[in-house]
């Protein structure tokens, strides 16, 4: 009976060395090594081995073949391309006074923006302007909403509070404003979006700028003994173009706001509170005196592979 009982012994030993007798090369192409790794190993067990070859975009799993075959599948069906996203904007003006009565049953978000309901698309807009922005899944856009017009004193004295003052403003720099745009999907049909508001003022300059040397007794490069002149003396300048197009972006991050919406429909919010209110007006400086407008922003996502 002892020779059984050995036996029976050595063959579970035998077993249990096939069991652990598979090694998998798994490549990544849209995850990390390091996040397939992670991946792997919520499927193997307690004597499997991971090993991650950075370089090669490469995990190497050491498993029975039962939790090899589990990691490659749980990798394979996650290792897909993040969507990219199809961000469509329209920029409208409303009246204060018709954008007031929505507010009390708006959804307060960060920055001072407020989400407005369904009953939103009956307001009166003024000044549409449609914009369409493509990003892949966490990382940014930028589109440009249009110029700042100094014209009014808040407006000036807003600028002055982010770095441009007024004597810059006095010269008629260009100053536009815009938005820095981020997408990821959310979950259940949704995507979170977040818009980060700016400001960028275009540097003075453009035209030719160099150094100038006055020539003494010099002549021309074909007639070097005989001066170009008996009465002034020969200069030459040094000069380079320079088109005056060194943007200082300047970040409004006290109006930065996020928020999920589902995909392929209008979402609307309006900028008609603290800083998102005042870079709402700013925005609209150029409006006429004795007018209270508002800012309003319909936007919809859409995945798209």
């Amino acid at each position: 009976m002892r020779w059984l009982r050995l036996l029976f012994a050595a063959l579970l030993l035998a077993t249990a060395g096939l069991a652990h007798a598979e090694t998998a090369t798994i490549d990544v192409h849209h995850i990390t090594p390091g996040e397939a790794a992670q991946l792997a190993q919520t499927q193997l067990s307690p004597t499997g081995h991971i090993v991650v070859l950075a370089s090669r975009r490469t995990v190497v799993i050491d498993d029975d073949a039962k939790h090899v075959a589990a990691a490659r599948a749980l990798i394979r069906r996650l290792d897909v391309a993040a969507p990219s996203f199809q961000i469509e904007l329209q920029i409208d003006t409303v009246s204060h006074d018709d954008i007031s009565e929505l507010t009390a049953h708006g959804q307060s978000m960060p920055g001072g923006w407020l989400r407005l309901h369904a009953d939103a698309a009956s307001l009166d807009t003024y000044d549409e302007k449609d914009l369409t922005l493509r990003i892949g899944a966490n990382h940014g856009g930028r589109i440009e909403t249009g110029t700042i017009q100094p014209i009014t004193a808040e407006t000036r004295q807003w600028l002055a509070a982010h770095g441009i003052s007024e004597s810059e403003t006095v010269a008629l720099v260009p100053i536009t404003s815009g938005f820095n745009i981020e997408a990821r999907m959310a979950g259940d049909g949704q995507a979170h979006v977040a818009l980060h508001p700016w400001i960028r003022r275009q540097q003075q300059g453009g035209g030719v700028s160099g150094q100038m040397q006055v020539l003494i007794g010099l002549g021309t490069t074909g007639t070097p003994s005989t001066p170009p002149s008996t009465t002034a003396p020969a200069m030459r300048i040094y000069g380079e173009p320079s088109n005056g197009t060194d943007l200082h972006e300047i970040r409004i991050s006290e109006a930065d706001t996020d928020l999920n919406v589902p995909l392929d429909q209008w979402v609307t919010i309006g900028a008609v509170r603290a800083s998102a209110g005042s870079f709402g007006q700013a925005m609209l400086s150029g409006q006429p005196n004795g007018t209270t407008m508002d800012v309003l922003i319909r936007l919809r996502v859409k995945a798209v592979r």
